[in-house]
Formats: C-alpha cells, structure tokens, sequence
C-alpha cells in the first residue's frame, strides 16, 4: 500500500506474521532480527543502507511476539528519491540471508551482542520485576536470565536459516509505504 503526500521524505514498513511467545522459534527469531536490524550500529541493514550507501535516515527491524501471534517488521525512512534504491538493496539482504548461513564467529559476535543487551535491560529493579511479572504472567514461572543465555547460546545457523527461509520472503510480506 502506498499513501502519497507531499513530503521529501518516504516512510516504509514491511512485515510479515510471525512466532507467538510459546514458539520456541521465539529467541532464534529474537537473534535474527537482532542481526538483521537490532539497535546496534553493527546490524546487516544499517551497514549497507546507511554506511555503505548512505540511503537511509534510519533502519531497524523488530520482532514482536503476542499470545496468538506475532509480527516481524523493517521500518526507513529515506528520501523519496531513494525509495526503489532501498528497496532493491532491502530484497538483495533478505535474500542473502535466506541463502547463506552464516560463519560460526558471525553467529558468536551475534549471541554475544545480543547477552549483552540482555544484561543492561534487566540492569535495574524496575526491569527485572516487570520482567518477572510478564514471565508469570504468560509462563507461568519465572525464566531466569542464565537459563535465556543458555538458551541463546544453543541457537545454531541452521535454526536462523530455516527461520529466515520461512518468513523473509518478500512475496509473504505486507509492505505500507508514506511518501
């Protein structure tokens, strides 16, 4: 779907259904996404939409999941003559990552990243108990943080390949352009 105003800028988001939060795809998902768009410099589209070719104000990809379901995105924002450019270059990443696994260092610089942000979100009481309270809440126990590192520390590149294979494709993604 495109909305067209009168704007310089153009806004995109695509996404696509993903795992709910009883899915134990969930933390594979959690780290391909990380990898992919996390909030780290280092993430594969803001090295090649914003370092390589400075074509985009921001990227980033988030995973979200719910009871029921769950949701993928990719939001930029680029200017609107770069529109096309983004996503030409958006479609080529995806792709790469549906066809190739990735090296075992790439995978370890990954986990390791994504532990790190794991220590400084539960950092401070506050976010420690709202933690604890969602884990009752939806679990049913509390999941202690060594027990998720150990979990993150399982995920191989096959799991990240057949995720990536399974909901990367743009042809199963919904994609709502401002501009």
């Amino acid at each position: 779907m495109r909305i067209a105003r009168k704007t310089h800028q153009a806004h995109c988001v695509i996404g696509v259904p993903a795992f709910d939060m009883y899915n134990e795809n969930r933390l594979p998902l959690a780290l391909l996404t990380n990898i992919l768009g996390g909030p780290a410099l280092n993430s594969r589209l803001n090295q090649v939409l914003r370092e390589k070719h400075g074509l985009v104000y921001t990227v980033d990809a988030s995973y979200t999941p719910y009871t029921d379901t769950g949701l993928f995105t990719i939001y930029f924002g680029t200017d609107k003559n770069n529109l096309d450019k983004c996503l030409d270059i958006l479609d080529k990443e995806l792709a790469s990552i549906r066809e190739k696994e990735m090296t075992p260092a790439s995978l370890k610089s990954a986990k390791k990243q994504l532990m790190g942000q794991l220590a400084i979100a539960t950092d401070n009481a506050e976010s420690q108990c709202l933690s604890m309270g969602k884990s009752l809440l939806f679990y049913g126990r509390i999941e202690p943080t060594g027990v998720v590192r150990e979990k993150i520390e399982k995920i191989d590149s096959q799991q990240l390949h057949k995720i990536a294979a399974e909901l990367l494709e743009r042809e199963k993604m919904f994609t709502l352009i401002y501009s």
